[in-house]
């Protein structure tokens, strides 16, 4: 059985917008990238990827292996993303699967501390360089950050046959 994590990294989508044909970009990188979704939104076009990286990569090394394939597109593909209209490498967060409770010591106090303190969820933290910024500035993206709520799965219940009275 898995032990339950606290808040934590997930990965990094890029997500490219635009008002023209994404085609050329999205052929330049399915091969090289895991290609999310493809195709148009109402009246734009989005191309959503993720690196094929380790999981256990950090936020910046991700980023840094998305603008390496951005580097290395050809001149179609390049074009088309230069012509897009947004390019957000968009970082992802669990926000954890448990919570820690916290108890008021002494009451009346105002200062709360974990009621068990080894099972206490940990804070995550992301920092990113001034390389890496300076970086994503260049080719013209932003960063973006989406924590995901804590979920728990639940299994459906079997609805019961409906017993109909017999004539």
């Amino acid at each position: 059985m898995e032990s339950l994590q606290g808040p934590h990294f997930i990965n990094v989508d890029l997500e490219v917008w635009s008002d023209s044909d994404l085609a050329a970009f999205e052929e330049a990188v399915r091969p090289i990238a895991f290609v999310l979704y493809a195709g148009k939104i109402r009246r734009r076009f989005l191309v959503s990827l993720e690196a094929h990286l380790r999981k256990t990569s950090s936020p910046e090394n991700t980023i840094w292996g998305l603008l390496k394939i951005v580097g290395g597109l050809p001149p179609a593909a390049r074009k088309a993303w230069k012509a897009a209209r947004s390019r957000i490498f968009d970082v992802g967060y669990q926000g954890g699967e448990f919570i820690t409770q916290l108890r008021e010591r002494p009451v009346g106090s105002g200062r709360w501390y974990a009621a068990n303190p080894r099972r206490a969820a940990r804070p995550c933290q992301t920092s990113f360089s001034p390389k890496l910024l300076a970086a994503v500035a260049k080719v013209g993206g932003t960063i973006a950050t989406t924590i995901y709520p804590p979920a728990r799965e639940v299994p459906s219940r079997r609805k019961k046959p409906i017993r109909r009275p017999r004539p």
